[in-house]
């Protein structure tokens, strides 16, 4: 009844109304990433940061892969993408194991991944930076970001 008047009063929906009024009551009770995504999409902005972080809870301990990482970094809203970003680079960025994989990792992934790939294929190549020779193969093979990698330990040589 309370929420009628009050909807009234402010020419907002009841539904707005119930929903602000019991905001810890309607997030708690929330159990899937689904729930929470679907009422994320049709709560005020005032709920946005509390539904958001339960989202979070719900969703980023189910990944377990960085295909299910990616995925939901596609589908999920714009403001949720730096808590799967992360959860993506710490399933994707251990698989690195090549210089080729990390290559192929760091045209295919987000711009906010790539510092993350730059700093594991650093890691990779200068093991291999052993001779003038190889360092100019590897400057010429690999994207301009890593280049600096290669002058840099050949400027310690």
């Amino acid at each position: 009844m309370i929420s009628e008047k009050i909807g009234r009063c402010l020419n907002l929906r009841k539904e707005i109304v119930e929903l602000i009024l019991n905001k810890e009551k309607v997030i708690s009770s929330l159990t899937t990433p689904q729930e929470a995504e679907k009422l994320y999409n049709n709560c005020p902005s005032s709920m946005e940061t509390a539904v958001m972080k339960k989202w979070e809870e719900l969703a980023i301990p189910l990944l377990t892969t960085p295909q299910e990482a990616k995925n939901m970094y596609y589908s999920c809203p714009s403001s949720m993408e730096p808590a799967v970003i992360k959860k993506w680079e710490k399933l994707a960025i251990p698989l690195l194991t090549t210089l080729k994989k990390a290559k192929n990792f760091y045209y295919s992934c987000p711009d906010l991944m790539k510092p993350a790939v730059m700093k594991k294929w650093e890691k990779l190549v200068i093991p291999f930076l052993t001779t003038p020779q190889i360092a100019r193969k590897l400057y010429k093979l690999y994207p301009e970001v890593m280049e600096t990698v290669v002058i840099k330990t050949l400027a310690k040589m």
